[in-house]
């Protein structure tokens, strides 16, 4: 009866009102109360309107809200808030009679709600229940009357404008934006139904479109929906029934026909043109009960792989899941293949960062979940991996690995086990490792690794193990071992991120390493490698200097033995710490076998700019430090070679730009110093300037002159060698200043210079007496009419091989051979492998002066040129010198003027030619037989019987004469 006196109180009025207002507006902003408490009834939305409210009848009923707020909305503990900007609804008036809406059209405009999850639910008491069912009590009577008659049931249009609807927690810690736009049509409520929804997340286009059908006698409403990705090929489809309990079965399908392209447009990419099609589906049976879920006969196809398992989901005290997925094969692919750009299009922009924001806020916070997935068969490019399985638990933002098991290649095992956590400060790891594997080449090989220039017996077994932990930031391998054809290697590794610019970490970040390997042969595994070990320290070296400023590195290495280019290296050690900028070095040491070993200890303030050097390193070299220096690459100079087995030391300071270097070598033989700077050496040995004081001692001359300057060959006994220079070396050349030089009985003293142009060594010495007897071992003491018996030696070359050209001005005390000295000599030595060339020798012999010019010509047959002048000689002396006879006397002048050349010595004064003078004044002739001279003249004779025949001539007597000339 109620029913019926309101709805003709309801006609009665509309008639009336249709009447006096016409088709104009009414404001109904007084009856504010009654609209809020009808939204609240026919929607369970609790809202407040804002703005103004105006209602018209003709010629359709018409409500505009201009703006309302949402306080809370019909979802249980969660809450829903936020603004509306407008809101119109357009209903027919027949039913406004009846008491059962229909809305031609409802419009929302410009919605702007937020859906924030409520915390886990709170056992509430008896009086806070009694408190609750008072109030549902009172708000239900608010709500009864005019308001609580009217009844929705159908929209015939639904439209949302511009809506924008944010997704948190229950800590607001996360948030989610879906931009959301709707249309669709609801036939009856409940009844058939059709709604279409469009979104957009994260700049991605959604839409989906749901259906429901009429109720069945049991009250289960039949629902369907299909969603998709604009612009991506395929859907997901659900079809089922949602019983009055809330319980929700039915079936899912999802199919899309590119894998690929679904990737790169899920991580904000376009999909790639021309790339292979991998289509992926899956089906289940959704059985969605309470606050669960369970998903049976889930079956999975991703190209040709295919599989099935069950998933089971609760939500009902935080989110719990149990995933068994069993694949029969997977093909990885290769890494432009179809699973690289998979791979890519995930990884793309943001790598998985998307991945927890398509989750709802708050869900991964109560997560406990178990997995157990198992790949009877995966391919990677020709590598063949079966009995893989990954198995574990993840509890909240813990992961725990019971395993990841698989068996590849060459028999080979790979075991991970151990957890994940994350928390505040980001991810905890705690993993432990083995890779075991029999046949290592075949593994590689397979993986695309080309070792066709290692010989086929070796790189066979290796086996490695190990623990990981720490955080991202803050990273340790211990227990690290590798083991590799029996060698044995065990490895510990620390890793710290750089933290914030000027912090602890100077913005970089910082590594520990430390290493042991018993030994290990480069030969066996590189036979083609031709340098020695040099080249791989040397190459140590240069990475260090390219990390410096780029990451903080300490490292602790050993290794007992290193073969590399035939030579064996031993008890090598770095223990080092480089730390942005500066290196320091606590030890490096590096052996080799008859005890060569070098050790370097010190600091380098910056490594990249080479500055704030204080470094020091210290050796024994054997057999010479030769040999050592030329392990490295480096050319040393003869000298060093010269010392024999050496003890060193080298200390270096300073800078690049200016460099101290200081160097001692005590070896078996010698002794050697330098102490200077070296200049502008940053950009290269090339433009170095080298300046300082060198010194060298040696045990014998004739051997540091068969080292440094082969053939020379030189009598044992001449003793000890001491040289001293100031030296100065740059592009332009070298100088050598203050030079004195001790060899065995002769002093020296002066400079030289070697310029750049020519390479020619120029300048003067000066020495004291000089017995050339001493130099020419047994010929130094033939006489001068045995120069025939220098035909054994061959003139090979005026100047020997190898030999740097020299210019010298030479000046001394004396100059001697045997009987003769010429003192006082001066003179010029030239000699390059053009010839040998005597200018200008002067000096007193034989009471007069002497003054002589020679030239020994290279070629196929050395030739000789020469002219001697002796001046104001005693005849006497000349004739004892050099004809060791006498019977003349007085004072001769004599010059002469030859030319030869010849093989070997003998040759060569055979072969002289020429023209002489001599001239006697004021003498006498003892003993000569002037008869038998003149006969033997009378007959051609060599040159060289000239002295025989002068010595056979004398007789006794005397024969006085004023003046003799020849």
């Amino acid at each position: 009866m109620r029913t019926v006196i309101i709805a003709g109180m309801l006609a009665a009025t509309t008639v009336v009102a249709a009447l006096i207002v016409g088709p104009g507006w009414v404001d109904w902003t007084e009856r504010r109360g009654l609209v809020e408490a009808a939204i609240e009834h026919l929607t369970g939305w609790q809202v407040e309107t804002q703005g103004d409210i105006r209602f018209r009848i003709l010629p359709q009923p018409r409500l505009d809200l201009g703006r309302v707020h949402v306080v809370s909305g019909p979802f249980g503990a969660d809450s829903v808030s936020g603004q509306i900007g407008a809101l119109q609804a357009v209903a027919d008036v027949s039913s406004l009679i009846t008491g059962d809406l229909a809305l031609q059209r409802l419009v929302l405009v410009s919605p702007d709600l937020h859906w924030r999850r409520a915390a886990a639910p709170v056992e509430a008491d008896a009086e806070d229940a009694a408190e609750g069912g008072d109030a549902e009590e009172g708000e239900a009577g608010d709500q009864d009357g005019f308001a609580g008659w009217l009844h929705l049931q159908s929209i015939d249009r639904l439209t949302v404008e511009s809506g924008q609807l944010l997704i948190s927690g229950p800590d607001m810690a996360a948030v989610r934006v879906v931009d959301l736009t709707a249309g669709g049509r609801i036939s009856g409520l409940p009844g058939p139904a059709e709604l279409s929804l469009a979104g957009r997340w994260r700049g991605l286009p959604l839409s989906a479109t749901v259906r429901t059908g009429p109720p069945t006698r049991s009250g289960a409403l039949p629902l369907s929906i299909a969603a998709e990705v604009d612009g991506v090929e395929g859907d997901a489809r659900f079809a089922g029934l949602l019983l009055p309990s809330g319980e929700l079965s039915g079936d899912i399908d999802a199919m899309f026909p590119d894998i690929a392209g679904l990737g790169r447009v899920l991580a904000g990419g376009e999909a790639a043109e021309g790339a292979a099609r991998v289509p992926v589906s899956a089906t289940a049976m959704l059985d969605r009960q309470g606050a669960g879920a369970r998903f049976t006969s889930l079956r999975l196809a991703v190209g040709e792989t295919t599989g099935q398992g069950t998933l089971t989901v609760d939500w009902q005290d935080g989110l719990t899941a149990d995933l068994n997925l069993a694949l029969d094969r997977l093909n990885l692919g290769d890494a432009e293949g179809p699973a690289g750009d998979l791979a890519a299009a995930f990884l793309a922009r943001d790598g998985l960062a998307w991945l927890p924001e398509a989750l709802p806020p708050g869900l991964l916070e109560g997560l406990s979940a178990s997995f157990d997935v198992t790949i009877n068969s995966a391919r990677l490019r020709d590598s063949l991996f079966t009995d893989l399985r990954v198995c574990g638990q993840v509890d909240g933002t813990s992961l725990r690995l019971d395993g990841i098991l698989a068996t590849g290649p060459g028999q080979t095992g790979i075991t991970v086990s151990g957890a994940v956590a994350v928390d505040a400060e980001g991810p905890a790891i705690d993993l432990l490792g083995r890779f075991d594997s029999a046949d290592i080449r075949t593994f590689l090989t397979s993986l695309g690794a080309d070792l066709s220039d290692l010989p086929g017996d070796r790189l066979r077994r290796v086996v490695a193990s190990g623990r990981l932990d720490g955080r991202p930031g803050d990273l340790r391998l211990s227990g690290g071992e590798v083991q590799v054809d029996g060698s044995q290697i065990d490895i510990g590794m620390a890793y710290v991120a750089g933290g914030a610019e000027g912090g602890a970490g100077g913005g970089v970040p910082g590594i520990g390493l430390r290493l042991d390997l018993d030994r290990l042969d480069v030969d066996r595994y590189l036979p083609d490698l031709a340098s020695g070990p040099a080249t791989p320290l040397l190459d140590v070296l240069d990475f260090a200097h390219a990390l410096a400023g780029r990451v903080n590195l300490n490292v602790d290495a050993t290794v007992g033995s290193l073969v590399v280019g035939g030579d064996t290296w031993q008890d090598i050690r770095l223990d080092a710490t480089l730390a942005g900028p500066a290196l320091s070095l606590r030890e490096a040491r590096l052996g080799a076998a008859a005890g060569t070993g070098l050790t370097a200890t010190g600091y380098i303030a910056d490594l990249a700019a080479l500055t704030g050097l204080d470094v020091r390193i210290v050796g024994h070299a054997a057999p010479s430090l030769a040999a050592v220096l030329d392990l490295f690459g480096w050319t040393a100079p003869p000298v060093l070679e010269a010392l024999g087995t050496v003890d060193a030391e080298l200390v270096l300071g300073g800078t690049a730009e200016a460099l101290s270097v200081s160097l001692l070598a005590d070896g078996s033989r010698g002794h050697m110093e330098f102490a200077g700077t070296i200049d502008d050496a940053a950009a290269g040995w090339e433009t170095a300037q080298i300046a300082g004081t060198a010194r060298l001692r040696h045990r014998s001359v004739a051997e540091l002159a068969r080292v440094v300057a082969p053939p020379l060959t030189l009598p044992a006994s001449l003793g000890e060698a001491d040289a001293f220079a100031e030296i100065a070396l740059g592009p332009g050349g070298w100088t050598a200043d203050d030079v004195q030089v001790v060899l065995g009985p002769v002093s020296l003293v002066g400079s030289l210079r070697s310029g750049a142009e020519d390479g020619w060594i120029r300048g003067d010495l000066r020495f004291g007496r000089l017995d050339l007897a001493d130099w020419l071992g047994d010929a130094g003491r033939w006489p001068l009419d045995r120069l025939g018996d220098w035909s054994e030696v061959p003139l090979s070359g005026p100047w020997p091989q190898g030999w740097t050209p020299v210019d010298l001005d030479l000046s001394g005390a004396a100059l001697t051979w045997q009987d003769l000295e010429i003192t006082e000599p001066q003179g010029r030595l030239m000699g390059d492998a053009s010839g040998v060339v005597l200018e200008r020798l002067s000096g007193r012999a034989m009471g007069g002066r002497l003054r002589a010019d020679a030239r020994l010509a290279a070629g196929p047959v050395p030739d000789l040129m020469g002219q001697l002048v002796l001046t104001d000689i005693a005849l006497e002396d000349f004739l004892a010198t050099v004809l060791r006879t006498d019977g003349i006397t007085g004072t001769a002048d004599l010059s002469l003027a030859v030319a030869g050349e010849g093989r070997t010595p003998a040759e060569l004064v055979r072969s002289l030619s020429g023209a002489g003078a001599l001239s006697v004044a004021s003498g006498e002739i003892a003993s000569l037989d002037l008869a038998a001279m003149d006969d033997a003249l009378a007959r051609r004779i060599d040159p060289i019987d000239f002295v025989d025949l002068v010595r056979r001539a004398g007789t006794s007597g005397t024969t006085g004469f004023a003046a003799i000339s020849a």
